[in-house]
């Protein structure tokens, strides 16, 4: 804890107000920040002390830990953390019912500050919200996290269990900055329950990292700068790919930033919709398929086409757009689609992987194909009727524009 300035600003008057000539000025004076950190099993209440926003209010000497019980903040609170401390609700691993909540609730001219008492990036290792801390309470609403990272390489961790159980927390008009690793991050589904305009600056690694099952969640009003990817990454688990619940999702297009792909995203059921203007960055591994019972409906325009490429350019170095589903409309309009097609026969594959079914339907128009490792589209004969094909762009496939 940074006790000069408090000894400082001690010694003298820093606020004076009055209402009117007739009253007394009200002198303010800075109170040193208060000690908290350990075990709390009762909720726990923290109140602006100071009215100065550059002073902490409260001092965490060592990882507060929430179970069965409520973080509660009031608006204009700062609270300072020790190196190699961090907030933790619940549990962290199944089989514990132990949950505990946040409830950060700032406004735009009071928002709530979670720091390191250095400002350098890693000063503290963030918050974590744990798998057994499922509940719709968990809010943070106008607050500022920064300086995170520490040992944990993140500043807001929502926790998965082997289980099948994660966090969930809303994040709203928040910022996260200057992280040591990810701003935000989790391996599970559903993790997300609110989530709009916040804003990530200067993290070090991924502003985002989530399931693309999560991806729907990021809105277009939220902001990217300067960080060491701009946007949100899809985590390497195993079902890091799948989208398997029968709701629409729709990816907008991000505010400074994009979708990063490094696994094979799949959705099984209801649809994926991409707005235009989005650029998906797909990795070496990576694929995007419409499966079952799903669509993907992918329709840019003339000025904002959508974007679906590698990570190098002009190298050929991920799968392809898979479409397995007979549903209608798998539909791809004015969208640029390049350096695919490694382990496939084409930037879009239109083919059913299982036996004794035909029927799989796709429209893509008005596309530019580029740069793509074996044909521009590719069916098989059976399937040629259920493709429309017109007006596409196609310039240095290794293949024809299409084969069957």
């Amino acid at each position: 804890m940074n006790t000069f300035k408090y000894i400082s600003l001690l010694i003298i008057m820093v606020t004076f107000f009055s209402c009117t000539d007739d009253e007394e000025p009200t002198i303010m004076t800075p109170v040193l920040p208060e000690t908290i950190g350990g075990l709390y099993q009762t909720d726990l209440h923290l109140i602006n002390r100071n009215t100065d926003p550059d002073l902490a209010d409260y001092y965490v000497d060592e990882t507060i830990t929430m179970e069965n019980a409520g973080f509660i903040v009031d608006p204009g609170v700062v609270i300072e953390f020790a190196p190699n401390t961090r907030f933790q609700l619940g549990r962290y691993s199944e089989g514990f019912s132990d949950a505990g909540y946040i409830n950060a609730d700032g406004t735009a001219l009071e928002p709530i500050v979670f720091r390191g008492t250095e400002n350098i990036s890693g000063s503290w290792n963030g918050i974590m919200v744990g798998c057994s801390s499922y509940d719709i309470r968990n809010n943070m609403n106008h607050c500022i996290i920064e300086n995170a990272g520490g040992v944990n390489s993140y500043a807001i961790r929502i926790e998965d269990c082997t289980n099948g159980s994660a966090g969930l927390l809303s994040l709203t008009n928040s910022t996260i900055r200057n992280t040591l690793g990810n701003g935000l991050e989790s391996e599970g589904d559903g993790v997300i329950n609110q989530f709009s305009n916040n804003i990530f600056i200067s993290n070090s690694g991924a502003a985002i990292k989530l399931n693309v099952e999560e991806f729907s969640h990021i809105d277009s009003g939220t902001r990217f700068d300067s960080n060491g990817i701009n946007g949100v990454i899809s985590t390497e688990n195993v079902y890091s790919g799948r989208i398997n619940n029968e709701e629409e999702h729709v990816w907008d297009n991000l505010n400074g930033g994009a979708y990063y792909i490094n696994t094979f995203a799949r959705i099984y059921n209801g649809s994926l919709t991409i707005n235009p203007g989005v650029e998906i960055i797909m990795g070496s591994t990576a694929g995007l398929a419409s499966d079952e019972n799903a669509y993907i409906s992918a329709v840019g325009t003339l000025n904002e086409r959508i974007v679906i490429r590698g990570e190098f350019p002009t190298i050929p170095s991920w799968k392809g757009i898979f479409i397995y589903s007979k549903n209608s409309p798998n539909t791809f309009e004015y969208c640029q689609v390049s350096e695919a097609g490694v382990e496939g026969h084409g930037a879009f594959h239109l083919d059913s992987p299982y036996t004794n079914c035909c029927g799989y339907t796709a429209s893509i128009e008005q596309c530019i194909i580029q740069n793509n490792g074996a044909c521009g589209i590719y069916t098989d004969e059976d399937n040629l009727s259920y493709l429309t094909y017109e007006g596409n762009s196609f310039d240095s496939n290794s293949g024809a524009p299409i084969c069957y």
